[in-house]
């Protein structure tokens, strides 16, 4: 096991590899859950659609400061492969909420003029 600098041990490769893939898997499947129940709800009563499309965004940028917090934690405890994964879930929830935003903007206009 290799030594940090503060003498506190780096997780082994395995274990980094295991508990980033765990909380990836986890991300993935409480952001798919939520947004398939965010679209039945729009389904069941489409009139509710632009508040229904609010509440993804607000669950999404959710989701994004979680996985952040992560990062930063997996950073902090050295672990490089847990860090690395979480930076990958930043970087799709990042586009997610972009495209999320985008599709509210072109959807909704602001008044005229």
């Amino acid at each position: 096991m290799a030594h940090g600098t503060r003498g506190r041990p780096a997780p082994g490769t395995g274990t980094d590899i295991g508990i980033g893939l765990l909380l990836l898997a986890g991300e993935i499947a409480a952001y798919v859950w939520r947004m398939f129940t965010y679209g039945m709800e729009t389904w069941a009563d489409p009139s509710r659609s632009g508040a229904v499309a609010l509440a993804g965004i607000t669950w999404t940028r959710n989701v994004l400061i979680a996985a952040v917090t992560l990062t930063a934690l997996a950073l902090w405890r050295r672990a490089r492969w847990c860090a690395a994964l979480q930076l990958l879930a930043v970087a799709t929830l990042t586009a997610f909420l972009l495209l999320a935003h985008h599709d509210q903007a072109r959807t909704h206009p602001g008044p005229a003029g």
